[in-house]
């Protein structure tokens, strides 16, 4: 399913026009990166957790030459999903 499909289920079951819908979405959408990039978390009773994780640098090895290298540490973003969203999954 793509995000137009979403987006057109999300307008149906709530009555709203897909319009509407996709302006909510994308100001949701703004807002939730504006405040990962602040390296704050964004918690959604009954659904998931959206957070910032640092991920540490690793050693490698390069399969061709056989030498090591390490890759950078960076930011990544991260979901974790609530145990009713898991529970519907399973």
């Amino acid at each position: 399913m793509n995000k137009t499909d979403f987006l057109k289920l999300i307008a149906k079951e709530c009555g709203k026009s897909s319009k509407e819908i996709s302006n909510v979405f994308q100001a949701f959408d703004k807002t939730l990166k504006e405040i990962l990039c602040k390296g704050e978390s964004v918690a959604i009773a009954g659904f998931g957790k959206f957070f910032v994780k640092d991920r540490a640098s690793v050693r490698k090895v390069n399969p061709i030459t056989k030498r090591f290298y390490y890759t950078k540490p960076q930011k990544v973003t991260t979901f974790k999903a609530y145990k009713n969203l898991k529970l519907c999954v399973k």
